[in-house]
């Protein structure tokens, strides 16, 4: 793979005026131009943030206080609570596709910020992806889980496919791939040190070596 990306770095390439990619990073280190990105943490959520049309939902009769519902969650927040008014509206929302905790609701008008809405439980914990949810979501339509009541729903899976591995009715790396899927980034990272080689002392010869 060094090899590769040294070819790479050292080939000159039509996109590139014909220049490698090396000599274009040493202009650019040259020229005093800022090398590091501008962009910050909440532009890298804007990469896994989409748009979605959503009505508010509610009945005053029943006593159920307005929400939004989204991939089978339901979402609320302290500005949205007793705005009778705002049943049935529809509002543009953004959701972040690799957390599904939280929804934030556009205002009608300018498209700004509204109010930022949270899961109700059991979706509300553990942060999860909207690969993720699906996979509850089916699993659930299919009477494989119940979550209605769960503290967790993203905990009660895990116990399910952990259950389904150890008696051999899923594949063993369906736990690791579940699991890697919540943890994401938030991972701890492995204080072990890569091993050091040392050559060993003395002479050495190459005269018994076959070709």
């Amino acid at each position: 793979m060094d090899v590769i990306a040294a070819g790479y770095n050292v080939t000159p390439h039509s996109g590139l005026n014909n220049r490698t990619p090396s000599n274009v990073l040493e202009a650019h280190l040259a020229s005093g131009l800022p090398w590091e990105s501008s962009l910050s943490s909440i532009d890298a959520q804007r990469l896994t943030t989409v748009r979605t049309l959503n009505i508010v939902r509610g009945n005053q009769s029943e006593g159920r206080h307005p929400y939004v519902q989204y991939k089978s969650a339901r979402y609320r927040s302290q500005r949205l609570m007793g705005r009778w008014d705002l049943v049935g509206t529809k509002f543009r929302s953004e959701v972040n596709v690799e957390d599904l905790r939280h929804l934030v609701l556009l205002d009608v008008g300018d498209g700004s910020p509204w109010s930022r809405l949270t899961a109700l439980p059991p979706w509300d914990r553990t942060p999860h992806d909207l690969h993720q949810r699906e996979q509850i979501i089916r699993a659930r339509n299919r009477g494989l889980i119940e979550i209605n009541g769960a503290e967790d729903a993203i905990a009660a899976y895990h116990d399910f496919t952990r259950e389904q591995a150890l008696s051999g009715a899923a594949p063993p790396d369906s736990l690791a791939r579940t699991s890697s899927q919540s943890t994401g980034q938030n991972a701890p990272k492995s204080n072990r040190q890569p091993p050091v080689v040392r050559p060993r002392s003395g002479l050495t010869s190459f005269s018994n070596s076959k070709d």
